[in-house]
């Protein structure tokens, strides 16, 4: 539970709230949150990052899973034809519904090859869970209901 400090407070005290304040933000590294996902089956409806922090700079797709190699490090995505959407496969993938597959294609002209959150950021504000240090800014773009 977060302190609350006086204008008066100690050294001590203000040091105390900011470990307090970062444990509670604190995140699971990326790959224990990786290994929480369910096995993903050829044939589901993916979102794929080409790396795993999902910048969206780099290559990120809506698509189907194909299959993975590389000992299960890298995956294949294919569009509706079953055409490899990336050679060399992405690094990230997790299932998603229509719903959210739909949303995220929506806001790519908004963050598409553009520095800024991570794409499973905007995953999170979707499914109606963001982080609350760092709250959801896409307004009446995404209907969580």
């Amino acid at each position: 539970m977060s302190q609350e400090l006086s204008k008066d407070a100690t050294i001590q005290e203000i040091l105390d709230a900011k470990d307090d304040i970062i444990q509670q933000i604190r995140r699971p590294p990326i790959w224990a949150l990786i290994a929480e996902q369910p096995p993903i089956q050829k044939g589901d409806y993916v979102l794929a990052t080409k790396w795993h922090d999902g910048d969206p700079c780099d290559h990120f797709y809506v698509g189907f899973y194909k299959e993975s190699y590389n000992y299960g490090r890298r995956h294949l995505i294919v569009d509706e034809n079953d055409n490899l959407v990336r050679g060399n496969g992405f690094r990230r993938v997790e299932a998603i519904t229509a719903e959210e597959g739909e949303a995220i294609i929506a806001l790519f002209p908004k963050i598409g090859d553009k520095p800024g959150r991570s794409i499973w950021w905007h995953l999170d504000c979707i499914r109606g869970a963001p982080n609350p240090y760092d709250p959801c800014d896409h307004g009446d773009e995404i209907d969580n209901d």
